[in-house]
């Protein structure tokens, strides 16, 4: 289970699911924009809990985070995928 901060929106998401597909699927869209690439950075994520359950940045995801000059936490949210059964709640939080 996924909360999305400011909202607190809980989102149940698989395992090997993209974050942003399940949001577009499922709920109304919460980013104003995204290329579903990595690439443009418009889908920016803090990841206030759960690191260890996400799948690591792609080497595209962290050069783009790297150009946006994004804390070390962040992540961009079309590339966030579920590795495994998280034991508590992920929560990530939208960077303005």
């Amino acid at each position: 289970m996924v909360r999305l901060l400011p909202s607190g929106l809980l989102i149940e998401i698989g395992l090997g699911q993209r974050l942003l597909d399940v949001i577009d699927d499922r709920l109304t869209p919460v980013f104003r924009t995204a290329c579903r690439a990595g690439n443009c950075g418009a889908c920016r994520l803090i990841v206030r809990h759960g690191h260890a359950e996400l799948r690591p940045p792609s080497a595209r995801e962290y050069t783009t985070l790297l150009q946006l000059r994004a804390a070390a936490e962040e992540r961009l949210g079309c590339q966030v995928v579920l590795q495994g059964d998280p034991p508590h709640e992920i929560v990530l939080e939208i960077v303005k």
